[in-house]
């Protein structure tokens, strides 16, 4: 996630993580400017495709970058997906 849209050559140490409704990223990115210690969590999200191409741009966004990609994707699945509802 943090490396997908990063310029190539960028050093990148990163560690994912999934769960359901979680799709979360961490790790360091070498910049000419000096390393960048990146964090990117979710939380109950109802499309983990979509969250990941959102943190590929927020990455994009801590390394300094100001031309960002659109987000060209299908409509996000609702959050009616997710029940919401109290189990009392």
């Amino acid at each position: 996630r943090i490396p997908a849209l990063l310029p190539p050559g960028t050093i990148v140490i990163n560690k994912t993580g999934n769960l359901d409704n979680i799709v979360n990223d961490a790790g360091l990115v070498k910049l000419k400017s000096g390393p960048r210690i990146v964090v990117l969590l979710s939380e109950a999200i109802p499309d983990d495709t979509r969250a990941t191409l959102i943190l590929q741009r927020l990455a994009l966004i801590a390394a300094g970058a100001t031309l960002i990609p659109p987000l060209d994707v299908p409509d996000p699945v609702g959050l009616d997906v997710i029940d919401t509802t109290d189990p009392q």
